[in-house]
């Protein structure tokens, strides 16, 4: 018999090599700016229990440089892009539900972990296939013994530590749950959708 894995869901992971300068640049001013207006939440927030803010970086701390890296591996186009970021921030019981970034001529997504702790958990991208693996399950009465089989979404294998950046094309759907235990440390990220200039 032969298998053929077709269509996979592209996630690269990075390690930013300017994590500490930036750290030191974003973090403080957004932890006060989160301190002083704790209600905050742009627009298309409505899916999510979480602080958020439409934030800027330009220059040599800009995510830039990992995107074309991404479009150069792909053989993507050369063709004029911008990037919008906003930045999240999370208590111990914030989350996001299921969305995608299917928006505004994005064609790459982003997600930077600038502040994040132990308890944190990161993105979890979603099995494309979750509703044959669950139907499938329903219909046997048996939860498949194949790997293939068993992952509805990365809350295994995809492991995060501060300093990472993940990509990813912007239909890949996603949620950040809850952190696994109650803490008082603020978790920070700094989201981004790179998209075509028309």
């Amino acid at each position: 018999m032969n298998v053929f894995t077709l269509f996979p869901s592209l996630v690269a992971k990075i390690k930013v090599e300017q994590h500490q300068e930036l750290k030191k640049l974003l973090v403080p001013s957004l932890v006060k700016q989160y301190k002083d207006n704790p209600d905050l939440e742009l627009p298309w927030a409505r899916w999510a229990n979480t602080w958020n803010i439409n934030t800027n970086i330009s220059g040599n701390l800009s995510f830039r440089k990992y995107i074309d890296e991404w479009m150069q591996h792909f053989n993507y186009p050369k063709i004029n892009y911008d990037i919008a970021y906003w930045t999240n921030i999370h208590e111990w019981y914030h989350y996001q539900e299921v969305h995608t970034h299917m928006t505004n001529n994005t064609f790459l997504s982003g997600i930077y972990y600038a502040q994040f702790d132990k308890d944190d958990r990161p993105a979890e991208f979603i099995n494309p296939k979750d509703q044959a693996l669950t139907y499938t399950t329903e219909v046997l009465g048996k939860k498949l013994e194949h790997p293939f089989f068993q992952k509805y979404s990365t809350d295994t294998g995809l492991t995060i530590e501060e300093g990472d950046l993940l990509l990813f094309t912007p239909d890949c759907r996603h949620f950040v749950p809850s952190s696994k235990d109650k803490h008082d440390r603020l978790r920070i990220t700094l989201s981004f959708n790179a998209h075509k200039i028309k």
